[in-house]
């Protein structure tokens, strides 16, 4: 039997899919759009199963607690869970300035207020 690898898998996918997603784009403005858009819609995904291997490493913590061998395996998956949640959490703002920084968005104004407009176009002091 042979052993199945996610990250093959998931290199062979990006493999595939890569080239069409690139050359569906005009120019780096929108491949970089393409990706930080399939970044966004995947991220959700992986957090997901990042949390559900941290429940699995604590319910391995909990329900072996007699045999030392697997609770030291449940904490080393409640390690790495907490680690991929850190790097998942933390890529969504990394995410947000790389498309501020390539895009020049608006960020979080309020409506009716343009990134752009001084304090007294707005009506209040400086």
């Amino acid at each position: 039997m042979k052993y199945f690898s996610f990250a093959r898998a998931g290199i062979v996918l990006t493999t595939l899919i890569t080239p069409l997603s690139v050359f569906a784009a005009r120019d780096l403005k929108g491949i970089i759009g393409i990706f930080t858009d399939l970044l966004n819609s995947l991220l959700p995904l992986v957090e997901g199963i990042a949390f559900l291997a941290f429940l699995w490493g604590l319910a391995n913590f909990i329900w072996h607690a007699d045999n030392e061998e697997k609770r030291s395996e449940g904490k080393q998956i409640m390690i790495w869970g907490i680690i991929a949640l850190f790097v998942m959490v933390s890529a969504f703002p990394i995410v947000h300035i790389i498309q501020n920084t390539f895009f020049g968005g608006g960020g979080n104004a309020p409506a009716g207020v343009n990134p752009g407009d001084s304090c007294f176009e707005l009506g209040v002091g400086c």
